[in-house]
């Protein structure tokens, strides 16, 4: 049995409501949506287990969210930036750059 991924947003937005469309229709994925109270999610998490949650970054707690990274390391925040049309994507896994020589490597190739 294939499971589609589940996507977890955050808030009542009209930009989180086309991604939710989006991800719904053409990707097949399953969209819940919640009110973004931290102290509902952390039960939320444990029943849904979604793949994914999608915030607004300009949202009040927003920064709080990233904590739960320590908790659940296997889920994926993606942070919307609605007023300069980005999207910040965050893990819980850690990425280590061994040497300043890579680090600035890497920051070039981001030039």
């Amino acid at each position: 049995m294939n499971v589609s991924p589940i996507v977890l947003l955050l808030g009542e937005s009209l930009f989180s409501e086309s991604i939710a469309q989006g991800l719904a229709n053409r990707l097949k994925m399953n969209v819940a949506r919640m009110d973004p109270d931290l102290l509902k999610m952390k039960d939320c998490l444990k029943c849904l287990q979604p793949n994914l949650i999608v915030f607004n970054l300009g949202d009040p707690d927003s920064d709080r969210l990233v904590d739960l990274l320590n908790e659940w390391k296997e889920i994926k925040l993606a942070g919307l930036d609605v007023a300069n049309y980005h999207l910040i994507l965050l893990t819980g896994h850690e990425y280590v750059s061994p040497t300043i020589e890579e680090l600035m490597s890497a920051n070039e190739l981001g030039s």
